[in-house]
């Protein structure tokens, strides 16, 4: 009997601990990093995002790029397929086209954040009004720093971060306010390739 209450209080130990587990991220947002860009000499790095296609269903990639200094300077919303990959090349989709910083133009970011949150489909992908939906993957060419000349690539995949309320509300808040005070529409909007 003593042997019995004894495996009951072991194995009831090993449970609990395993209940209690954070849950995986979901990957409803996901984060990159990008350096090097819209530098005379160095490639362009790119951005690749797909739709695996579990739900059979069209999803939106939400994307909101940010210069170094945690500046919002552009967001989009880009249609994703079941089963599509869209490659975004960072100089011309995704920093081309910055927001005003003071002035009437903006000035294109060379390093900086780039988040993708995974949503369903809404009419034109809005950036600025979403429902994150976890599915959609993202790998990121890296241009790292010249060594002789050359500009080393690396290739990673995006990180799966926390969608907290307060940073959900803030993309779309931002991403508003980036289309609100574009000067010549649609600036401040990046575009979802070729």
């Amino acid at each position: 009997m003593r042997f019995k209450k004894l495996f009951a209080v072991v194995l009831g130990s090993l449970i609990v601990p395993a209940l209690s587990l954070p849950s995986m991220a979901q990957n409803e947002l996901q984060v990159s990093d990008f350096a090097n860009a819209n530098v005379k000499g160095a490639p362009s790095a790119t951005v690749q995002i797909v739709n695996p296609g579990t739900t059979f269903g069209n999803l939106c990639a939400m994307i909101y790029v940010f210069k170094a200094d945690a500046t919002m300077t552009e967001c989009c919303g880009c249609l994703m397929e079941h089963n599509a990959l869209i490659t975004l090349d960072v100089n011309d989709d995704l920093t081309s086209n910055p927001a005003p910083d003071g002035g009437i133009f903006g000035i294109p970011a060379r390093t900086g954040v780039i988040k993708i949150v995974s949503a369903e489909q809404t009419i034109g992908c809005d950036p600025t009004s979403i429902s994150a939906f976890p599915e959609l993957r993202a790998w990121a060419t890296h241009i790292e720093n010249s060594v002789n000349g050359v500009y080393p690539i690396t290739r990673t995949a995006f990180s799966n971060a926390d969608l907290g309320d307060a940073e959900f509300a803030f993309l779309q808040s931002a991403c508003k306010q980036i289309f609100n005070r574009g000067l010549f529409k649609p600036q401040g909007s990046c575009s979802c390739g070729h």
